[in-house]
């Protein structure tokens, strides 16, 4: 199968191949996202860092995570102040979608965020598939951040766009589904109700779907979780050595984004039953060392990511009960996978939309 998209080595989404556009028109072309639209579906990918101090204004490029609410100019202005130091603090990075170090910094992000979110409530109805953090993080390695190409949803441009040639005729609803990936130990594939979703009916597609294709995706498992347990290694390694402890407790004072990090990771293997002792870093050793020991959890909702805080931030309620918007999923992926299964990942995500927002429920997987 040809390429759709350029991916670099690290996953981050470049562009589009010339076999993509012969089946998408571009509508929309910028330094910081891509629109494309087909028959019935659109695809939103992002190219700009999510980072706040990763950008070059020169060219157009701007630090900004689709995936959190507007700051005020006060609060942009103050997380600017606080670079590069904000980015090691959930308040900042957790909550706000761009720093801004002036008025007029703070009207361009502003206007390109408006116009990101633009493609997803001013459409007609379609199925929007988002990729809001595939963007290359260029941001040099440095004490604070020495492993910035983590921060990029790797992969998740490439299974959007997968995903968008699943589908075909008209839709009469517009329905965003939100594509992330990340390397904490959980479901192959989480699916995060938003505080949307009617979560009875979901964990229904979801039960069919982890039957499905749960064989299937104990394939590779041993390479797939040690790959991860190595990145994560890395980084608890990192996390000690700056700050002498892993506990939870001790880190929320020192660094909450480091914390949240290890909460995750801590989070995780409880998932698989891997309790790590006294969140020491010899504990995290071993309970990783377990990982590729146990199954893979295929499909799972909301094990790790609900997205409801982030649905809060966006005022996704607010958008469905004003018209705006008729439904929205965000999935979580595990990297390994999405890196190595995407075109599997793709169909169990093409078959979980299909099934939940349009009722058709012919798992391929069986």
């Amino acid at each position: 199968m040809k390429e759709l998209i350029f991916q670099n080595s690290h996953g981050a989404y470049v562009g589009p191949t010339p076999e993509l556009l012969t089946e998408f028109g571009c509508t929309e072309d910028t330094p910081n996202f891509d629109v494309f639209d087909g028959d019935c579906v659109r695809l939103l990918l992002g190219k700009c860092s999510r980072l706040a101090d990763d950008e070059d204004v020169t060219a157009g490029i701007y630090g900004i995570d689709f995936n959190r609410g507007v700051p005020s100019l006060k609060d942009a202005m103050a997380y600017a102040d606080a670079l590069p130091l904000a980015i090691k603090s959930r308040d900042f990075v957790g909550n706000f979608a761009f720093a801004a170090g002036t008025e007029e910094d703070y009207k361009r992000k502003l206007d390109m965020y408006s116009r990101f979110y633009s493609h997803i409530y001013g459409c007609e109805p379609r199925l929007v598939y988002v990729a809001p953090h595939c963007g290359d993080v260029r941001r040099p390695a440095d004490d604070l951040l020495p492993f910035p190409k983590h921060e990029i949803d790797s992969w998740t441009a490439g299974i959007a766009t997968l995903c968008a040639r699943t589908h075909y005729g008209k839709v009469n609803r517009r329905i965003m589904v939100s594509i992330h990936s990340h390397y904490f130990p959980g479901p192959v594939i989480d699916v995060g109700d938003l505080g949307l979703l009617d979560t009875e009916r979901l964990d229904d597609v979801v039960r069919k779907l982890e039957n499905s294709y749960h064989d299937r995706l104990q394939n590779h498992r041993v390479k797939y979780t040690r790959d991860m347990a190595d990145v994560l290694m890395a980084l608890l390694a990192h996390i000690f050595q700056k700050y002498g402890t892993l506990e939870v407790d001790k880190l929320q004072q020192l660094s909450s984004q480091d914390r949240f990090r290890v909460q995750y990771v801590d989070k995780g293997l409880q998932l698989h039953g891997i309790d790590v002792r006294d969140q020491t870093f010899e504990g995290f050793r071993d309970a990783l060392s377990r990982l590729s020991l146990t199954e893979a959890i295929g499909v799972g909702h909301a094990c790790l990511y609900s997205g409801r805080y982030v649905s809060k931030q966006l005022g996704l309620e607010d958008k469905v009960s004003s018209g705006l918007l008729d439904g929205a999923v965000q999935i979580e992926i595990s990297r390994p996978y999405a890196k190595a299964e995407p075109v599997l990942v793709a169909q169990i995500i093409s078959e979980l939309v299909d099934a939940y927002f349009f009722g058709k429920e012919d798992l391929k997987g069986t």
